[in-house]
């Protein structure tokens, strides 16, 4: 059975603000009675608005108001007279309106029935410096790699083997480039595990016999590019995400630059490098063959030289890009910074806009790109429908009041393309009439729709 509370318990539970009577309690009002909630403002009811909270955490110069209760506006505050204390966005008011940033006004893109002029592609020869000398892969390593890298790397893994393993033995560049090879070895020669190159069962006599096991495994565990000492902290305003091989990452670009001329047809393109470890800069790809790794965005030339790199996720590098560039397009614009103009530059749709084709033009730099259908700046093309009811090969183009084209061709589906410098006209045409005039053959097959689809002796796209 159910115990009944006797009176003692009824008084008891009187003090707290029930008579066993009454239904409708005002506990809130019984809870400030006790002292529990703050006092509201006269004429304020049960369910006050935040907004009248503010005012008994207002300073004292809120007493300063107009007769008629009024606050004085914020504009007018005297910022020469008095210091304004730092925003503190944690003690915002919920309910107050966030200050919006200025408003950018976009550029304004009118399109027009057109074309360019068309223009030839130049040809584009691969001069490198020195390398004719390079008789074995081990001298062209060591022309990208370089010396100084070498020295570079030796000093700082001593430095941090004093700090860190006072007791190991010094580490010799003989012992060093030992290291490098067998690293550049087993990434090419797989194993299950990396200590199955030196077992005697299964072990490889070129890993072997160059350097024992543990001295191999010491030498890589004190791998250092940088010095510890000396790196900012995260607090820093120079710090660097990078900063434990930045120095590494800047000999390579070096000898990059140092050891081939640049080429009069680049690209700009990303590429992945496999990693799944622990590292604040991995990203996932799903479309990439190494799904998890760094991404690197890479200048390559015609030839597949790449000739610079930068590593995404560095807090140096620019990344705010101009209105209707974007952060995207800027990677471009960070990579061609020290092209010559009149290099001609060559990207897909992921960097592409009509803004990154006019910011590449005024550097004198001829651009061509594939185009996303959401970044064309409204340019009134046909419809996918409409091209579709025209038949394979069916295309339509604009061109803007500076120069920027871009043209919808139909093939099994719509493919957007844009340029500064190319134009849509069959880059044969008239060499093809010219032929005719004379009573020579023309071209077997007849290219209508390779305008903007390059001239490299054959008849691919892009």
């Amino acid at each position: 059975m159910d115990s009944v509370p006797d009176d003692s318990d009824v008084e008891d539970s009187s003090e707290d603000g029930w008579d066993g009577e009454d239904e409708d309690i005002d506990y809130i009002a019984r809870r400030r009675d006790r002292g529990l909630t703050p006092q509201p403002m006269a004429g304020e009811g049960m369910f006050c608005d935040r907004d009248d909270d503010r005012d008994d955490d207002r300073d004292d110069d809120d007493a300063d108001r107009d007769g008629d209760g009024e606050e004085e506006d914020e504009d007018e505050v005297d910022s020469d007279n008095e210091e304004l204390p730092d925003l503190d966005e944690s003690e915002c008011v919920v309910g107050e309106p966030a200050k919006k940033k200025a408003r950018v006004e976009r550029k304004t893109w009118t399109w027009t029935n057109g074309d360019l002029e068309f223009k030839d592609m130049p040809m584009n020869v691969v001069k490198a410096r020195g390398m004719e000398q390079c008789k074995y892969p081990v001298a062209y390593f060591m022309k990208m790699f370089g010396k100084e890298t070498f020295e570079m790397l030796l000093e700082e893994t001593n430095i941090y083997r004093v700090t860190k393993k006072s007791t190991v033995s010094l580490i010799t560049m003989a012992e060093l480039r030992k290291v490098v090879g067998i690293l550049m070895y087993i990434s090419v020669v797989r194993m299950p595990n990396m200590r199955m190159f030196w077992s005697k069962a299964m072990g490889i006599t070129a890993v072997s016999n160059v350097m024992t096991r543990d001295r191999f495994e010491e030498i890589v565990n004190l791998l250092h590019m940088s010095n510890n000492l000396l790196q900012p902290k995260s607090t820093d305003p120079d710090y660097d995400r990078l900063y434990k091989v930045r120095n590494l990452l800047v000999a390579l670009n070096t000898n990059f630059k140092k050891n081939a001329e640049m080429e009069k047809v680049m690209a700009v393109d990303e590429q992945m490098i496999p990693f799944k470890g622990k590292l604040g800069l991995k990203v996932y790809m799903k479309n990439k063959p190494s799904k998890w790794g760094i991404k690197i965005w890479a200048l390559a030339g015609q030839s597949g030289y790449v000739h610079s790199f930068n590593v995404f996720g560095d807090n140096l590098l620019v990344t705010e890009g101009a209105d209707g560039v974007g952060a995207s397009g800027q990677t471009v614009l960070n990579l061609c910074e020290n092209l010559e103009p009149g290099t001609e530059v060559f990207f897909d749709n992921y960097f592409a806009s009509p803004g990154l084709l006019l910011a590449l033009q005024d550097k004198g730099l001829p651009a061509a790109c594939t185009l996303r259908a959401n970044r064309i700046e409204h340019c009134p093309l046909k419809s996918e429908k409409e091209l579709k009811k025209e038949g394979r090969g069916a295309m339509d183009h604009k061109v803007s009041e500076e120069g920027i084209l871009v043209a919808r061709w139909y093939d099994n589906k719509p493919v957007m393309v844009g340029s500064n410098h190319y134009s849509v006209t069959p880059p044969r045409q008239g060499q093809e009439m010219g032929q005719e005039a004379e009573g020579l053959h023309p071209h077997p097959h007849p290219l209508p729709h390779q305008g903007l689809q390059q001239r490299h002796g054959c008849c691919g796209p892009l």
